[in-house]
């Protein structure tokens, strides 16, 4: 399962190997949903984090049928990253979409979870929105380890500097 998939960047190492079989992704963004569709298929849905696996959630959800073994997303950076100088942290509209992922984590029960973020996700506020994650996952059963990479020491193309946070259960 992908969640805040974009036009699918972090999901095609995994659409690549045989080993794995994405069986939903959403975002909201139509234009990232379409390009996504066009290069790893439909099982994207266009939508609202927030409705997905609810009551009330979208169509695609009844697509995962059990437990999936990973989840894997990259919630909107813009509350926490530094680049955004206006609107941050709990004054940013998305700065509830951490807990969205968490949410959607203790509903769904996988084996492993990986959130990719900027850097200060992990240090934001005194840490309390990592602190928070670690609350969540740690209240459903997950080990968690977290760590900052730079893209271009782990196959990427940018030197750019990226929080990863891996839950285990």
């Amino acid at each position: 399962v992908s969640l805040f998939s974009g036009a699918g960047i972090l999901d095609w190492p995994f659409f690549n190997d045989e080993r794995f079989n994405i069986q939903y992704a959403i975002d909201y963004d139509a234009g990232a949903c379409e390009t996504y569709r066009e290069n790893l298929g439909d099982h994207i849905v266009h939508g609202d984090i927030h409705k997905a696996f609810t009551p009330n959630g979208y169509a695609l959800d009844a697509a995962v049928q059990e437990e999936p073994d990973v989840i894997i997303g990259g919630p909107s950076c813009k509350p926490f990253s530094n680049a955004n100088r206006h609107t941050r942290l709990e004054d940013h509209p998305d700065s509830d979409l951490l807990m969205q992922y968490m949410r959607i984590v203790e509903k769904l029960n996988p084996k492993v979870f990986a959130i990719e973020n900027v850097p200060e996700v992990l240090t934001a506020c005194e840490g309390s929105y990592f602190q928070a994650v670690q609350d969540k996952a740690k209240s459903f059963g997950y080990e968690l380890a977290s760590g900052i990479v730079q893209d271009c020491k782990v196959g990427g193309y940018t030197t750019r500097k990226r929080a990863v946070i891996l839950g285990s259960r």
